[in-house]
């Protein structure tokens, strides 16, 4: 595959001509290619090691994580894929993954101490920060790499036609 074919490729089209409904499921389909090896490794601990694991003084549900956490980057994904054609500023990328960010890390954090309610708000205040943080981080990412394969293409294009072979 070519440079050219991977950034033509329809599954990473996220433009606003295209319908929501596919830009959602683009989205989410690109974040669990991208994330789903920790998924199935996941579901198999949670398979091998029965429900509930202490690590650390840290109680996991490993059920709950093995659904919950293929559903938050699916959720994260699709929030990033329909909220594409408004992330065209880095400002607004960092909005759109902050938002994704938080809801995807909110999912995953359910997995902590199941048993334990007096630390779920402590659970829930490091998956909003770091969600934000995070997701921040990664719509500036692809807005940045957005803007270079931008910048590529249009340079491209104003090269004459014997150089484009080389």
């Amino acid at each position: 595959m070519a440079p050219d074919d991977f950034v033509t490729h329809p599954l990473l089209q996220l433009t606003a001509d295209v319908p929501l409904a596919t830009r959602v499921r683009r989205g989410a389909t690109i974040a669990l290619a991208v994330m789903g090896v920790p998924c199935v490794l996941l579901a198999a601990l949670a398979l091998l090691s029965g429900r509930y694991v202490t690590s650390r003084g840290v109680e996991l549900d490993l059920w709950a994580g093995a659904v919950l956490y293929p559903l938050g980057v699916a959720l994260a994904g699709a929030i990033g894929g329909a909220g594409a054609p408004f992330a065209r500023t880095a400002p607004r990328a960092a909005l759109v993954g902050a938002v994704a960010g938080v809801l995807g890390m909110s999912c995953v954090s359910l997995m902590f101490q199941p048993h334990a309610p007096d630390r779920w708000r402590a659970w829930l205040l490091v998956s909003l920060s770091g969600g934000a943080l995070l997701g921040h981080l990664v719509g500036v990412g692809i807005y940045a790499q957005g803007q270079a394969d931008d910048d590529e293409r249009r340079a491209r294009r104003r090269r004459p036609r014997r150089d484009r072979a080389a």
